[in-house]
C-alpha cells in the first residue's frame, strides 16, 4: 500500500495500530470484509497528537460499530478462482451496553512463474553474463479474522470501552527453479531447487479506554491501555539437484526455522480543554513498551546437520516515551491556526543470544523535538461555500520496525539472499503540503502540492559477495526528497452516476555515500538515482433500474525509481455487477478483476557499479468472483458519543515486495 508515493505509511485499525496489520497490510486487508468497513480516512500531514511516524501519513480504517438501539447483523460468502471468503457479523445494543461482534475467514490461490538474467560488470565497463534463473510455482493460504467489544455508558459524561480481535494467517509455497551460474568460473554449473516454504502468523490485541466528557463537549479527559502480541513462523526446507531432471540424486539439503515474536503494551492519557468558541488546547502523555525477537535455525548438507554460524537468537528491545501539546485558535471567521510540537524519547537495546563477544549488539538513546503547524483559510463566499485552503508543515521520525531489523538470513534461494540490519537508525522527515479545496454543486475538487525531505533514508540495497551471491538488505542511505502535486475529484453526471478519481504526479531524487556491507565488499562511490513517477485511479458506479447497478476501479502506476534499479509499471482493475434483493436486505455481486491478461509481470531492473540485472516475475490474476451478503434485524436510532483509542504509528513499515524478514 501507497500514499503519494510512497509505502512507508501506517495503517490503524479505529484509530489504533494492530498486531493484525503489522505483519502485512495487504493480508490484514484481505482478512477484513468490505462490508464491514465504514469509512477509511486519510491523513497526510498528522498533528502533534498523533504519534511522529511520517513519511507519507496516515490511512485509518473505520470498522462499523453498532449505535442503535436493538440487534442487528450481516452474513456474506464469496467464491472466486482466485480467492474465497465467509463473514458474519453481530451487533446489539440495550440500554447503556452495546456489544459489536464479527468473524471472517478467507482462502486465496496463486501460481506464479518467474525467470532472472544477472551481469557482472569488468573494470572497463564490459560486461560478462553470471547468472540465468527460471523458476514457477503455487501458492496456497489463508486465514482468518475475529473481533468483539464491549462498550458501557455508566452515566452521563461517562464511558468505558473494551475490545479484543484477533487473526490467524497461514500460507505454503512450492517452488521448482532453475539455475545456470556461469560466474564465477570455477564454481560455473547447473542445478535445480526444489523449495517448500510456509508461513504462519498469529495475532491478538485486547484495549480498554476511558472517557470523561464534560458539559462542554470539547472538554475531555481519557485513559487508554492496549496490549498487543505478534507470532510469526518462517520456515523452508529445499532439495537441490543437477540439471533439471528431479528424479536426479538430491546433491544438497537445507533447513530453515525463523520464530518472531514482536510484544507491545501502551499505555496513553490525553486532556482536552476549550478556553473559547475558537480555542482549544489539547495535551497528551504516552508510553509504548516493544519486546521484539527472532530466533533462527538453519540445518544444512545431506545429513541436514546443525549450522550454528547461520542461527542465532536476535533480541530487541524498544521504549518510547512522549509526550504532546496543540494549540488551535481562530483569529478571524476565515483564518484558524493549529501549533503542536511532540517530544519523543527513545531507548533502544539489542543482543545476539551467540555474537555479543564481536560487539555486534545495538544500543541507541535519543531524544527528537517534532513540531508541526498548520494554517486555514476559508473564504466563506456564499456562492462558493465549503472552500478551504490549507498550509502544514509537521517534523515527523521513523523507526524500523522487526522487518527491517532482523538479520535472519532467508537463502532458500542461495543465489539471491536477503536479511534485516540490526545498527538502523531512525528517518527524520520535514513535510510541508499546500492544500485547496471546493465544492461545486455535487462535485468535490481538491489540489495539493507537497514536498518531503528525509534524512537518514531507510532503503532497500543490494551487493555482489565473494560467492557471487546477490545480498539484499538495508541501510540508512542519506537523503530521499520528494516533490509532488496531486488532484483528487469526484462528480455526479447524473442523479444515477458517480465518478471519483485521484492523479498523483511528483518527482524523487535517492542520494547516499559511500556504504560499507560488510562481507568483503565496500561500495567507494556514492549512489543516486531520480525521476518523475505519477499515479492514477479512476472509480466509478452507475445504477440502473430494478435495483441493478455496475461498478467500475481500475489504476495506473509509473515505473518506480529505486536507488539501485527502477520498477516497471503496473495496472489493475476491476468490473463488477450488483444485484438488490430481498427488499434491500440481500445483494448478489459478480466481479471480474484484472480479465484482459492471464498474468501481471513484476518487472525489475538493478544497475549497481559491479552487476546489473533484469527479473520477471509473473502472478496469475485474472479472476472471478460471486458474493452474496444479507442484512438482517430491527434497530431504533440512537447516537453514540465520539470513543478515544490509542494509535501507534511510530514504526516504518514494510512493503509486500519480499524484502526483509518478519
Amino acid at each position: 500500500m501507497e500514499l503519494r508515493g510512497t509505502a512507508n505509511v501506517r495503517v490503524l485499525i479505529n484509530n489504533k495500530p494492530s498486531s493484525v496489520v503489522a505483519s502485512s497490510v495487504a493480508d490484514a486487508l484481505k482478512q477484513i470484509p468490505a462490508d464491514q468497513i465504514k469509512s477509511v480516512e486519510v491523513i497526510t500531514t498528522p498533528s502533534a497528537k498523533y504519534d511522529a511516524e511520517g513519511t507519507g501519513g496516515i490511512i485509518n480504517i473505520i470498522l462499523k460499530k453498532n449505535s442503535m438501539q436493538g440487534a442487528n447483523g450481516s452474513v456474506g460468502l464469496a467464491a472466486g478462482t482466485r480467492s474465497s471468503n465467509a463473514n458474519a457479523s453481530v451487533n446489539y445494543r440495550k440500554g447503556k451496553v452495546g456489544i459489536n461482534s464479527s468473524l471472517s475467514g478467507f482462502a486465496f490461490y496463486s501460481p506464479s512463474r518467474n525467470n532472472l538474467s544477472r551481469y557482472l560488470k569488468n573494470p572497463d565497463g564490459s560486461e560478462v553474463q553470471a547468472l540465468e534463473q527460471e523458476g514457477k510455482g503455487k501458492g496456497l493460504g489463508g486465514g482468518g479474522f475475529g473481533r468483539i467489544g464491549l462498550d458501557y455508558d455508566p452515566a452521563q459524561y461517562h464511558n468505558f470501552t473494551l475490545n479484543f480481535q484477533g487473526s490467524r494467517f497461514g500460507n505454503s509455497n512450492d517452488n521448482q527453479q532453475f539455475n545456470n551460474l556461469l560466474q564465477p568460473v570455477q564454481a560455473a554449473n547447473q542445478f535445480t531447487r526444489d523449495t517448500d516454504s510456509k508461513y504462519s502468523s498469529q495475532s491478538y490485541d485486547i484495549n480498554g479506554s476511558y472517557t470523561r466528557t464534560f458539559e462542554d463537549k470539547r472538554r475531555e479527559w481519557s485513559l487508554l491501555a492496549q496490549h498487543t502480541r505478534n507470532r510469526n513462523v518462517q520456515d523452508y526446507e529445499l532439495d537441490q539437484f543437477e540439471g533439471r531432471d528431479q528424479l536426479a540424486p538430491i546433491t544438497y539439503q537445507e533447513q530453515s526455522d525463523n520464530l518472531a515474536r514482536n510484544l507491545e503494551t501502551t499505555l496513553q492519557t490525553d486532556y482536552a480543554h476549550p478556553f473559547s468558541e475558537t480555542a482549544l488546547l489539547e495535551t497528551g502523555v504516552k508510553a509504548i513498551m516493544r519486546r521484539v525477537s527472532s530466533d533462527y535455525d538453519v540445518y544444512d548438507g545431506l545429513d541436514l546437520n546443525f549450522n550454528p554460524a547461520r542461527s542465532n537468537l536476535f533480541d530487541y528491545n524498544q521504549d518510547v516515551v512522549s509526550g504532546y501539546g496543540t494549540y488551535g485558535f481562530s483569529v478571524t471567521k476565515k483564518f484558524n491556526f493549529k501549533l503542536g510540537t511532540r517530544i519523543e524519547s527513545t531507548r533502544i537495546k539489542g543482543s545476539f543470544e551467540q555474537r555479543q563477544s564481536e560487539n555486534s549488539g545495538v544500543s541507541q538513546k535519543y531524544t527528537n523535538v517534532l513540531p508541526n503547524l498548520s494554517v486555514s483559510y476559508q473564504p466563506q463566499n456564499p456562492k462558493k461555500p465549503g472552500q478551504t485552503v490549507r498550509l502544514a508543515y509537521s517534523r515527523r521520525i521513523q523507526r524500523p520496525q522487526i522487518y527491517f531489523l532482523n538479520p535472519f538470513v532467508n537463502a532458500s534461494d542461495t543465489l539471491n539472499v536477503s536479511y534485516g540490519y540490526p545498527d538502523l537508525e531512525p528517518e527524520l522527515t520535514d513535510s510541508y503540503e499546500l492544500n485547496y479545496t471546493t465544492f461545486i454543486k455535487s462535485s468535490t475538487l481538491n489540489f495539493s502540492a507537497y514536498t518531503r525531505r528525509t534524512g537518514n533514508a531507510i532503503e532497500s540495497v543490494r551487493f555482489i559477495d565473494a560467492n557471487g551471491v546477490n545480498n539484499q538488505t538495508f541501510r540508512n542511505i542519506g537523503r530521499n526528497n520528494t516533490y509532488g502535486v496531486s488532484v483528487f475529484g469526484s462528480v455526479k453526471p447524473t442523479t444515477k452516476w458517480d465518478v471519483g478519481g485521484n492523479l498523483n504526479v511528483y518527482y524523487v531524487r535517492l542520494e547516499s555515500p559511500a556504504l560499507s556491507f560488510g562481507d568483503g565488499y565496500v561500495n567507494t562511490s556514492s549512489y543516486s538515482n531520480d525521476g518523475v513517477m505519477y499515479n492514477v485511479n479512476l472509480n466509478s458506479s452507475y445504477r440502473f433500474e430494478k435495483d441493478l447497478s455496475i461498478q467500475f476501479y481500475g489504476g495506473l502506476n509509473s515505473p518506480r525509481v529505486q536507488l539501485q534499479g527502477k520498477q516497471a509499471a503496473w495496472t489493475y482493475y476491476s468490473l463488477g455487477l450488483r444485484k438488490k434483493l430481498l427488499k434491500e436486505k440481500a445483494d448478489i455481486t459478480l466481479n471480474a478483476d484484472n480479465f484482459l491478461s492471464a498474468t501481471r509481470n513484476f518487472k525489475s531492473r538493478l544497475d549497481t557499479d559491479q552487476f546489473r540485472q533484469n527479473s520477471n516475475y509473473y502472478i496469475y490474476q485474472r479472476s472471478l468472483r460471486l458474493a452474496f451478503s444479507y442484512r438482517f434485524g430491527k434497530v431504533t436510532n440512537q447516537p453514540q458519543r465520539p470513543k478515544r483509542s490509542i494509535r501507534n504509528d511510530d514504526t516504518k513499515q514494510g512493503d509486500s515486495s519480499g524484502q526483509g524478514q518478519q
